[in-house]
């Protein structure tokens, strides 16, 4: 799976570590599902990610240091 799309879902919190089973996932886009917290630092892992949308949600800190 390259793409994931769940626009206003609501996805429930936490996000999900277990996205890290995907590999080849190039574009996330979780926009406007009332999310909180942080994004997980296991992410880190999706290595082939080059775009995520995440407006519309209330995430909190900064980008996981495990991204860079």
């Amino acid at each position: 799976m390259r793409y994931i799309t769940l626009t206003n879902c609501s996805i429930p919190d936490p996000l999900p570590s277990q996205w890290c089973s995907l590999p080849m996932l190039t574009s996330l886009s979780i926009d406007f599902n009332r999310l909180t917290g942080i994004l997980p630092s296991q992410w880190s892992c999706l290595s082939q990610l080059v775009s995520i949308h995440i407006k519309g949600n209330q995430l909190t800190g900064t980008l996981p240091t495990e991204w860079s």
